[in-house]
């Protein structure tokens, strides 16, 4: 009937954010690759004012750090929506006090308490570490993100491009930077022992490929963003971490994958002394796909309801 069709072909809408980080697209990319229907729409998360939510049955919100303080808007407005909500992939942020960002701030996270009051409303939540489900109160679903899946598949396949583009035999020490978390001094201290750089923000004169193809010439990777430690997992590289936020030091803690370390002097003696060598990356991918068939099955439910 032309109900049903409407409730297919509008079931679900996905919220994400689109800035030109690759750590907002790559786990977005697993959860499409995981989800059996694809959403009807996927907007930016600053674009809410334009939906009718009255269009759609299901609200999806998804990937990377959306419960940042700088997308609070957002969750105020989602918090009055009257739609069953899935979160996935989801962190959120504790930065230290002394980074640029906390000047005038006391938390750099979304308030628990719009959450706690559309608790109603959200009928599944996976999120990337156990901190965010405690702060948030969600008992969800907890598992690494789905950066793991977005890159999976295409790894071999890049490889082979990385090592057509360039003959470093990947052995290059990668610093992938966080502008708001390290400050120019202190870049320029950690690239006197790295051979490439990326801030992870891709643009027409490097793409998202020119910056995974970074990562996949790299034997190390040295970071102030999370998801510069994200990737290289999901890439089977290790990384150490200069943390600057609570988030790394939590995701460092729950998987492993690298080093972490609060100061530079630190970092530089790890590199120098080959301790990261003994770094064992294991990222359980089927905890990871076992929320994708949780969701598609919610989904596969709803369908028969209707």
């Amino acid at each position: 009937s032309s109900a049903d069709t409407f409730f297919v072909e509008h079931f679900i809408i996905c919220f994400v954010s689109k800035g030109q980080n690759i750590g907002n697209y790559t786990p977005y990319m697993g959860i499409i690759k995981m989800l059996k229907q694809k959403p009807a729409k996927t907007v930016h998360w600053s674009d809410y004012n334009s939906i009718n939510i009255n269009d759609y049955d299901l609200l999806l919100v998804g990937g990377a750090g959306l419960l940042h303080k700088c997308f609070e808007d957002f969750w105020l407005w989602l918090a009055k929506q009257n739609i069953p909500v899935i979160l996935w992939g989801l962190g959120t942020c504790w930065m230290d006090k002394s980074t640029s960002w906390m000047k005038g701030r006391d938390v750099s996270f979304v308030e628990p308490k719009i959450l706690e009051s559309m608790k109603k409303n959200i009928v599944l939540s996976n999120v990337r570490d156990e901190k965010t489900n405690e702060i948030y109160n969600l008992a969800g679903h907890v598992s690494f993100c789905p950066t793991a899946i977005g890159l999976d598949a295409t790894l071999e396949q890049d490889r082979l491009i990385s090592a057509v583009l360039t003959k470093s035999n990947y052995d290059k020490i990668l610093y992938a930077h966080h502008d708001r978390l390290a400050t120019k001094k202190e870049m320029k201290k950690i690239m006197r022992f790295c051979d490439e750089y990326t801030s992870n923000i891709f643009s027409s004169r490097e793409t998202i490929h020119d910056i995974i193809n970074k990562y996949l010439n790299a034997k190390l990777v040295i970071s102030t963003r999370l998801h510069g430690c994200i990737i290289a997992n999901s890439l089977d590289i290790p990384y150490i971490a200069y943390a600057k936020d609570g988030k790394i030091r939590e995701f460092n803690k729950m998987y492993g994958g690298g080093l972490c370390y609060n100061s530079i002097s630190d970092v530089k003696n790890a590199i120098e002394s080959n301790s990261w060598k003994k770094i064992k990356i294991s990222i359980d991918r089927d905890k990871i796909r076992e929320f994708g068939k949780i969701v598609n099955q919610y989904i596969d439910e709803q369908k028969q309801k209707s």
